[in-house]
Formats: structure tokens, C-alpha cells, sequence
């Protein structure tokens, strides 16, 4: 076998020994949807979820209970989850409108989930963030908020998480909330796969530039 095969051998060999995504889990999660008339808690599976809700009471204070949280106000929220072994895909909007002195409760989403691994794991995120606010009048807080890490377990396997929260409240304002977080996780290769891989690629490289070399006769 030429030195030029044996050099890619091992850089198949890298590759064959690198591990595949497919092999990140999906343990669990849970998902706690709340706001001003309901609150919603379920755990979802691998699968794409849609939640939506609304009300519109702009026109006077009718129905409204005695606090006068929900008059004069209206709302539209909703949210998607994605979950797959190995990815988690989050959507959330919350547009709301209050002109009255008494506020509009928070609506939140809040929402965990788990993946484990044999070996460890890393996380590619993408994430947006934005907030647009009429002016307000003295109450508009809002909390998006995203984070993930992993641990590792007494047999010696990995469980990690991504946590993703959405909220806001109004009052006096008009308020839009867009927040969107994508999530790939995946097992990082084992440092023996990388450099098999590298020293395979690397030695065929030296071969190959040698194989060319011996084949240029010398200028006479």
C-alpha cells in the first residue's frame, strides 16, 4: 500500500471514530405557558408545538374583575417549540396594548429542556432579541432570557440543558416582544479523532507533494 493510501486511511479512520449527533438525546422537558385569564404546563416530546391567546377589551371595562387588570387593553401572544434529539428551535411574540392606569399581568413562557450523551456535549446558538415600547407609562418591564450548560453524571454520561424564558407586562404602552432562539447540540469528538484525522490529512498532503515532486525531471 502506497504511503499516500495509508495517509487517508487514517483520516478515515478519524472520521469513522468521530461521533455522530444522532447519538444526543432527548431527555426531557417541560414548558409553562402563563397569562392574564390562563396558565398552561405540559411536557412536550421530540415535535413541534403551537400556542396562541388573545383578548381584546379596548372599548370600556366591561367583564373586567375589580382590580381592573384586564380593562381596557388587548393582547396577542403565541409561541413554537421544535424539539428533536439534538436541537431545540424556539419562536415567541408578545404584542400588547393597555391605556389604562391599572397595568396588564405579565404573560411568560418559560421552557427546559434535557439532553444526555455519552460523551460530552457543546452547544451552537443563535438567539434575537427585540423589544419595541410607545412610550410608557411608568410600567413596561420585560425578561428574555436564554442559558444552557451540561453536567456529568456518576455512570460517567452527560446531561445537558437549555433554559429560555419570555416576558413582558404593560401598562399605559404599547409593547412587541420578538424573541427566537435555536439551539444544535451535539457530542464534541474525542481529542484521538482529531488528531488522526489531522495527522492522516497531513501526511497525505506530504506524500502527495513528494509523489509530484519525483516526477519533475531537472532542467538540463
Amino acid at each position: 500500500m502506497s504511503y499516500v493510501g495509508i495517509a487517508f486511511g487514517l483520516a478515515l479512520l478519524g472520521i469513522a471514530a468521530a461521533p455522530a449527533s444522532a447519538a444526543v438525546v432527548l431527555q426531557s422537558a417541560y414548558v409553562d405557558f402563563s397569562t392574564v385569564l390562563d396558565f398552561e404546563s405540559f411536557e412536550p416530546g421530540v415535535g413541534t408545538i403551537n400556542r396562541s391567546f388573545g383578548f381584546s377589551d379596548i372599548g370600556g371595562c366591561e367583564g373586567a374583575d375589580e382590580s381592573g387588570e384586564n380593562c381596557g387593553g388587548s393582547e396577542n401572544s403565541s409561541f413554537s417549540l421544535t424539539l428533536t434529539n439534538g436541537s431545540l428551535n424556539y419562536a415567541a411574540q408578545i404584542s400588547q396594548n393597555h391605556a389604562m392606569t391599572f397595568f396588564l399581568p405579565d404573560t411568560s413562557i418559560d421552557v427546559f429542556a434535557e439532553f444526555r450523551s455519552d460523551r460530552q456535549m457543546r452547544f451552537g446558538v443563535t438567539e434575537h432579541r427585540q423589544v419595541d415600547i410607545i412610550p410608557c407609562g411608568g410600567y413596561c418591564p420585560n425578561s428574555l432570557t436564554s442559558s444552557f450548560g451540561q453536567t456529568q453524571q456518576g455512570d460517567g454520561s452527560w446531561i445537558g440543558f437549555v433554559s429560555v424564558s419570555t416576558s413582558a407586562a404593560v401598562r399605559e404602552a404599547v409593547q412587541h416582544v420578538d424573541h427566537r432562539l435555536m439551539v444544535k447540540v451535539s457530542e464534541v469528538p474525542e481529542p484521538g479523532s482529531w488528531m488522526l484525522m489531522i495527522a492522516g490529512f497531513g501526511l497525505a498532503g506530504a506524500a502527495l507533494r513528494r509523489q509530484q515532486s519525483q516526477r519533475v525531471s531537472p532542467l538540463i
